[in-house]
């Protein structure tokens, strides 16, 4: 029963990824995926995780199914990759991902709640390349990631430590995929040096950075 159903929300995402289905497809998507359209955490659950993980954006808010269409037609992901999503949420990225190639993607995510119905749906879809991590983007080795894909996981300061440890950690040959507030502080970092790319997302929100 998972073989077949992971068949068939690979045979929709495929289907949306090259254009054969349309945008109305969008909405099945993340219903096959199980994401919810809300979710608002306790002040105490918020006050917790500040505390335990320092000052993050732990307000839900998924990659448009558009846009991630449009990052992985932009990037070259294989089998053998390593794609990192840092505040993976409940995973409409690697999920997407995982639906398309036999990459492995490793989701981290801090709220247990969100962390957990990932686990859940990876297992659900029949998705083993797909590993989650329940902890803070400061306890993470990137060292193995060919991909790392940020949405705005951060706030202040917090931005700029976060890029200087990255950097300490990744190889030459890894692509940083930025959308959101964050895409502004690879810009102004000397550590990061924008690419050129195709994906048709607004500039001002969305960028491919390697290594300087």
């Amino acid at each position: 029963m998972i073989k077949i159903q992971a068949k068939r929300v690979e045979r929709l995402v495929r289907a949306y990824h090259e254009g054969i289905a349309g945008p109305e497809q969008e909405d099945a998507i993340v219903t096959a995926f199980g994401i919810p359209r809300t979710d608002d955490l306790p002040l105490a659950e918020l006050a917790r995780l500040h505390r335990q993980y320092g000052l993050s954006n732990y307000i839900h808010e998924a990659t448009a199914i558009e846009e991630i269409r449009e990052i992985f037609r932009a990037i070259n992901l294989a089998p053998g990759h390593c794609f990192m999503d840092i505040g993976a949420g409940y995973g409409a990225v690697v999920l997407y991902g995982a639906a398309l190639t036999r990459a492995r993607f490793c989701a981290v995510e801090a709220v247990p709640g969100r962390a957990v119905e990932l686990a859940r749906a990876a297992r659900r879809l029949g998705f083993d390349h797909v590993e989650v991590m329940e902890q803070g983007a400061g306890d993470v080795d990137h060292s193995r990631a060919d991909f790392v894909f940020l949405n705005n996981p951060f706030l202040g300061e917090e931005n700029r430590r976060y890029l200087r440890r990255l950097r300490g950690q990744i190889r030459r040959s890894c692509r940083v995929i930025a959308i959101n507030n964050i895409v502004a502080e690879f810009r102004q970092s000397p550590d990061f040096a924008e690419l050129r790319h195709s994906a048709a997302i607004a500039e001002y929100k969305f960028g491919l950075f390697a290594p300087a």
